[in-house]
């Protein structure tokens, strides 16, 4: 419960000092359910050993913080103009602390079948991203590079 308290306060709070910015309340969320892997990174980089964090192998949590944000943002936050927040936080939180109950009295996990397809998601995300990045970007899109007869570059745009 102190979890998802925790994870809307800093909803909260991020939406109040960064309106606009509406990545920044699920990247919140995502790093606050998943400290606990980047304080063992750090351990196990102090210690000399490798170790991966969330970034490298997002798991389930990642998919929970995330579905979590988007809930409590749009239903606690964006309809009504919040005026149901405080009753939309008590009900996310009793239903995340059932779905808990349940994953742990019948060893599953509710998050795992999300997990999967984000994780493709991001993956083709990064190799498109390092195809692109060859490619020119933003306003040089159409520009070429063309030798002038007298030997000076100019740029001719297509």
């Amino acid at each position: 419960m102190d979890g998802v308290t925790t994870a809307c306060g800093l909803i909260d709070k991020c939406l109040v000092q960064h309106p606009h910015n509406r990545l920044l309340p699920i990247m919140t969320s995502i790093v606050l359910y998943n400290a606990g892997s980047v304080f063992r990174w750090m351990d196990a980089r102090c210690r000399g050993k490798q170790a991966k964090t969330f970034l490298a192998e997002p798991g389930s949590s990642v998919a929970r913080a995330a579905v979590l944000a988007v809930l409590y943002t749009y239903f606690g936050r964006v309809l009504h103009g919040g005026k149901f927040r405080n009753k939309v936080l008590v009900i996310i939180s009793v239903l995340e602390i059932a779905l808990e109950v349940l994953e742990d009295a019948f060893n599953f996990d509710a998050f795992a079948a999300l997990g999967g397809p984000l994780c493709k998601l991001l993956a083709s995300m990064q190799q498109r991203r390092r195809a692109l990045n060859g490619a020119p970007r933003g306003g040089d899109a159409g520009v070429k590079a063309i030798a002038a007869p007298d030997g000076r570059r100019s740029e001719k745009v297509s």
